[in-house]
């Protein structure tokens, strides 16, 4: 699972939305969209800002794979 899967997943269990993202890192929507998408190569300045909105890692991320069960506790990101 690449990167900006693994961000998307976050970002979708978390219940936030791509408006919301695009707000918080002062990009537009369709922007965000590209990112997620890989239309747009991610800074890792950029990462580390999704990240932070997030409220997970770097080794979260690094760490997050397609078998990993995750549970949404309030803005908590947790593996369980």
């Amino acid at each position: 699972m690449k990167n900006i899967e693994k961000i998307k997943l976050a970002r979708e269990i978390k219940g936030i939305s791509q408006e919301y993202m695009a707000i918080s890192l002062n990009v537009s929507q369709s922007t965000y969209s590209r990112y997620e998408s890989g239309a747009i190569k991610l800074s890792l300045e950029t990462i580390n800002s999704i990240l932070m909105i997030l409220n997970i890692s770097q080794l979260d991320l690094i760490l997050l794979n397609a078998d990993s069960i995750f549970t949404k506790r309030d803005t908590v990101f947790a593996r369980v």
